[in-house]
């Protein structure tokens, strides 16, 4: 077998640990592998866990098998299955494939075998957890919801009006009536219906629920930083930004000239490695709203500049 590995999209990533039922059914989900190379590094230690009875599919297993094989075998691909050095040798080469996994930095690949998708998380360097994992799709099911969900996740009011746009896989915080609040996960399913947390809601359901319980909902945008700061040049001050938060602090100035204070408030930045995207979209959510347009770091250039309507499709 032939294989060509290429880095997972980030939109690939969400499809690469495992899923609800009814992700799972909708994507063409069959089963993943996980295994290790234990203490040594070379033994193999793989076990498969099946969905909806994939390993009676004789064609799958046979093209599982083959791809299998092949990352432990093909001299051309540096064998990165064949054993943990091998896996850290080929990862050392794909640094495109280095990603932010949910355990750390992980290495992801898709490799499309016929009708088949396999979604690939090497971790050759966590010692003492799984070394490698392998889900594998349905590569027609997976696609088309993957194309889908790129339309976002719409919350609304329970007349449908939009009151924002987030992308699948993204969070959103709940405060509650009580003063307490909780941030939750949410899945793309459908558009009229998204999985919360462990639920899942028609999107007017969930707008319905919020208005009872007198909750107010945010994005919670993993894409923004839990803090950034501005140089406010009128007043001569620098503001502390929290994400979700509705009002900015004052911080002490380290000195009364303004480009001295300017310049240490991007270096205060530039330490919490936030980029001039993130920092444009934390003003613009401090100042408009958590929930609107000028929150969303999709909205900014490289420069943190906004985007003006006439260059993309804004949030409705």
């Amino acid at each position: 077998m032939e294989l060509n590995l290429r880095p997972m999209g980030k939109k690939e990533q969400l499809y690469a640990y495992t899923q609800s039922q009814t992700i799972s059914s909708k994507t063409g989900y069959l089963g993943y592998l996980r295994g290790d190379f234990g203490k040594s590094g070379e033994e193999y230690h793989p076990t498969f866990f099946e969905y909806d009875g994939s390993n009676d599919n004789e064609h799958f297993v046979m093209i599982f098998g083959e791809l299998i094989d092949a990352l432990q075998t093909d001299k051309r691909q540096y064998q990165p299955m064949s054993n943990r050095n091998n896996m850290r040798a080929f990862c050392s080469f794909q640094q495109k494939a280095l990603m932010q996994g949910n355990y750390g930095e992980e290495y992801g690949f898709r490799v499309d075998v016929e009708e088949y998708a396999f979604l690939i998380r090497f971790e050759p360097y966590q010692l003492g957890d799984y070394d490698f994992y392998i889900f594998a799709y349905e590569k027609e099911y997976l696609d088309h919801h993957i194309k889908k969900a790129s339309k976002d996740i719409r919350f609304i009011t329970p007349d449908y009006k939009t009151i924002f746009m987030l992308e699948d896989g993204d969070n959103i915080k709940i405060f509650h009536k009580d003063g307490s609040s909780v941030v939750r996960n949410c899945r793309f399913i459908d558009e009229y219906h998204t999985e919360i947390g462990n639920c899942i809601y028609h999107i007017c359901e969930f707008a319905e629920i919020c208005k009872r319980a007198e909750s107010t909902v945010i994005p919670y945008r993993q894409s923004l930083p839990e803090k950034a700061y501005t140089f406010d040049e009128d007043n001569n001050k620098i503001i502390e930004i929290i994400k979700g938060n509705a009002q900015s602090k004052i911080i002490p100035n380290p000195s009364i000239y303004s480009p001295l204070n300017e310049a240490y408030t991007n270096n205060l930045n530039k330490d919490l490695g936030v980029s001039k995207k993130q920092i444009g979209a934390m003003i613009g959510g401090s100042i408009h709203g958590w929930d609107s347009k000028h929150a969303d770091p999709r909205n900014y250039t490289d420069e943190g500049k906004l985007i003006q309507p006439k260059n993309r499709q804004w949030e409705r």
